[in-house]
């Protein structure tokens, strides 16, 4: 993926998570494109309403 998507093609919230019992409440994707590298972060509605 890489430039602007709309929420619909934005990719499942599906993250890798650590080895041992942890919860994963934010998500970091694009960054890493090849072209127009956007940072966007997917966070659950949980710690996003603490966070903005």
């Amino acid at each position: 993926m890489w430039g602007v998507d709309s929420a619909t093609k934005a990719p499942t919230f599906r993250p890798n998570v650590p080895n041992c019992r942890a919860n994963v409440w934010m998500w970091q994707y694009g960054r890493d494109a090849d072209r127009c590298a956007i940072d966007t972060n997917v966070a659950n509605r949980k710690i996003s309403e603490y966070l903005y």
